[in-house]
């Protein structure tokens, strides 16, 4: 999957059953100047928000080395923080 006219290339989604009601909540998926943006972007938000933005490019991809250590830091932050504020 990618979104429709932007930067990412083979982002991959599968969508699960959706109602008139979900639809009606898609959004819009903002343009990025570069991979730091989408790393940021996709940190605090679920790509299953923007399912509508993303065409199916049929074919497997593969992430840089340095987004996918970006993503993979930015995961392991927000755990931490959910920890952190379901302890008290």
């Amino acid at each position: 999957m990618r979104p429709k006219g932007g930067i990412i290339r083979g982002m991959a989604s599968k969508r699960p059953p959706t109602t008139g009601r979900e639809k009606a909540k898609r959004k819009k998926l903002p343009r990025f100047k570069n991979e730091n943006e989408i790393a940021e972007f996709f940190s605090r938000h679920s790509a299953v928000d923007y399912q509508d933005a993303f065409e199916d490019l049929g074919e497997p991809f593969e992430l840089s080395d340095e987004l996918r250590g970006k993503i993979e830091q930015q995961s392991a932050a927000r755990r931490l923080r959910k920890r952190k504020t379901a302890a008290g």
